[in-house]
């Protein structure tokens, strides 16, 4: 796969239907950002992508790390050759850092002597470098080729390392037949020296002739899987000789009716087709943008970064508009760890790395994602989520207009959880949005609100105690709760006599909320001269709120009103007994459950099917679930 098959050529519009202007940056370092860049078309195809592991170099012992970071670099220069011509600055940049990091090296040790494993680099017995990506792999590349262990010596110099890979290259070109053992062979190089499968053959290796420093391992990652067969190879055929071949095969196959060489089924078709997808395109996929990104640290010229940084950008465009939000988010946690990684890059760059934020959470991104959220099901939706959280805040205003639009409960869900990340505890982005004409909306941003637990948020959140919405109110009340604050405690407690029941039930299971500092704003309501009066839902709805305070200092009241049996106005002491119990079947003390038992033997079946039930509740429920 090239980069023309991939319709990418740094940050240029490959398509062939339409001439090709590529873009020039100005003589003299003028800035790029002044220039135009030319976007990939959204149609671009772009292969579905997943993280893969990347070598992992860091894990090395630390009086290692130099010979890890040489290794590292030296992948890395590998990634060079199979870009980039020898002239090239950005090829000849990377052999030098590679011979920089050589040298440092030999500060420490006089020889680096590698042990070849299949997916890693030993040295001294440690690993010293890890990559089990099998298209990407430094250890691979070298295995694959028979090597089994590589020696670089004191001498070695940039000529010399420039032709060592040049060697890779070739041996990595599909035009080339020779491997690069063969090419080792052929022109020695002085200063390095290796051990091939052969070679340990002929010498009849034994376990007690192994070096000491290679380590314990060293023969679980000797390949003898190869073919000795006495016999002489037989030759190849001749085209002519494949094709009669080819002919006389198809023939039996249309005299006996076969329409396939080899049976297949659909279960073998389906996983082919499966392991194929997984394990191509997107390794594929990932492999073009870490090379960008390694391009970048590599770099040194700021006009050739801004290139790479438009492709990104354009890249992003284009995995975007295929759904593809695995690399989407790859694109972006790169950038991000770039920025922390480089803050000299980040400074530079800052005009173009703001680009690629605005690019992904422009009004053409965001039509995607609206569009998967709004059909509330299939695979993409877990992953917008993800793609969400990795925006700016200067996101968040775009993201509201959404979370104003969708309709399912499910996407309004992801919504309120992504701008609860992305504010960080602010509160200013979200405050206009609460004069919004759409309730539910306004509702959604309450919500928000009060999980962040600003307390300067409250005087924005009062006013809407009384706004026309039922549901709206309800919110705001829970917000407040959620914060918490003295100016919030206030506000609840004036609700408590809003003229309609169902936003002082509300109120005082807001109130709830803050424990114990709840009970005596309760109390006063629930001993009022009217409450007995009031509608059974209100009452319930109080004595529930009284119960979830699990305030010791309300059980002597409630000890009085079960025990309470009056000759007049016994339906209202019966329903406060069963308030009474309703309370208790929310509360965790010791002394809740004999209560219960003394009011499982009243006299009134509803008081005892009240018992039943609050029994149940409370041996279910557990802690309390406020």
């Amino acid at each position: 796969m090239t980069d023309r098959d991939l319709k990418i050529d740094h940050g240029f519009d490959m398509n062939p239907t339409e001439p090709y202007e590529p873009n020039v940056l100005p003589a003299g370092g003028d800035a790029p950002e002044a220039q135009p860049r030319a976007r990939l078309a959204d149609t671009i195809p772009f292969p579905a992508a997943h993280q893969h592991a990347e070598a992992d170099n860091d894990a090395a012992a630390p009086e290692l790390k130099a010979i890890a970071e040489f290794l590292g670099t030296l992948a890395r220069g590998v990634k060079s050759v199979r870009m980039y011509p020898a002239n090239n600055p950005i090829y000849m940049r990377s052999v030098t850092g590679v011979v920089d990091k050589l040298n440092r090296a030999f500060q420490e040790f006089n020889l680096i002597r590698v042990v070849v494993g299949q997916t890693r680099l030993y040295f001294q017995g440690e690993i010293v470098y890890e990559n089990a990506d099998p298209e990407d792999s430094l250890s691979r590349l070298l295995f694959r080729d028979g090597i089994r262990e590589i020696s670089f010596h004191i001498g070695l110099d940039r000529d010399e390392m420039g032709r060592f890979l040049e060697m890779i290259r070739s041996a990595l070109s599909r035009e080339d037949s020779e491997d690069l053992v063969t090419q080792l062979w052929d022109d020695s190089l002085p200063h390095i020296t290796y051990t091939a499968i052969d070679d340990m053959l002929d010498a009849d290796l034994t376990e007690s002739a192994i070096p000491a420093e290679f380590g314990s391992d060293f023969m679980n990652y000797i390949d003898f899987e190869m073919d000795f067969a006495e016999e002489e190879e037989a030759a190849e055929p001749t085209r002519e000789a494949a094709l009669a071949a080819a002919g006389e095969m198809h023939k039996k196959l249309m005299q006996a009716g076969e329409t396939e060489i080899i049976g297949v089924t659909q279960v073998e078709k389906d996983s082919l087709a499966f392991e194929i997808q997984d394990e191509d395109a997107p390794a594929m996929t990932l492999r073009v943008l870490d090379t960008f990104f390694d391009v970048l640290d590599l770099e040194a010229e700021t006009e050739a970064r801004e290139v790479f940084l438009g492709v990104l950008d354009n890249a992003l465009v284009s995995v975007m508009a295929q759904r593809q939000f695995s690399a989407g988010c790859h694109i972006l946690e790169s950038i991000e760890g770039m920025v922390a990684r480089r803050p000299d890059l980040a400074q530079v760059h800052r005009k173009s790395i703001e680009a690629i934020h605005r690019t992904a959470s422009d009004a053409a991104r965001l039509e995607i994602i609206t569009e998967i959220l709004e059909r509330n099901t299939g695979p993409l939706f877990e992953d917008v989520e993800s793609y969400l959280k990795l925006l700016t805040p200067a996101a968040i205003p775009d993201l509201c207009d959404i979370l104003g639009r969708v309709e399912s409960r499910r996407a309004r869900k992801v919504m309120c959880a992504v701008l609860l990340h992305l504010a960080h505890g602010r509160i200013d982005i979200f405050v206009p949005f609460l004069q919004d004409e759409r309730w539910f909306l306004v509702r959604n941003v309450l919500t928000i609100l009060g999980q962040t637990r600003n307390a300067s948020a409250v005087k924005h959140i009062r006013p809407l105690v009384r706004h026309p919405e039922m549901r709206v109110r309800r919110e705001a009340l829970t917000a407040l709760s959620l914060i918490g604050e003295r100016e919030a405690l206030d506000a609840l407690v004036a609700s408590l006599r809003d003229p309609d029941f169902r936003m002082r039930v509300s109120a005082a299971r807001s109130l709830a909320r803050l424990g114990r500092s709840a009970v005596n704003p309760l109390l006063q309501v629930v001993l009022g001269k009217d409450f007995e009066d009031r509608s059974i839902e209100e009452k319930r709805g109080f004595f529930e709120a009284l119960g979830r305070t699990n305030a010791p200092e309300i059980m002597s009241y409630l000890k009085m009103l079960l025990a309470k049996r009056p000759l007049f106005k016994k339906t209202q002491a019966e329903e406060m007994r069963v308030c009474a119990v309703e309370a208790l079947a929310r509360m965790r003390l010791p002394e809740v459950r004999q209560l219960l038992a003394e009011a499982a033997k009243d006299p009134s079946s509803v008081v005892r099917a009240a018992v039943t039930g609050a029994t149940r509740k409370h041996d279910d429920d557990g802690e309390d679930d406020v």
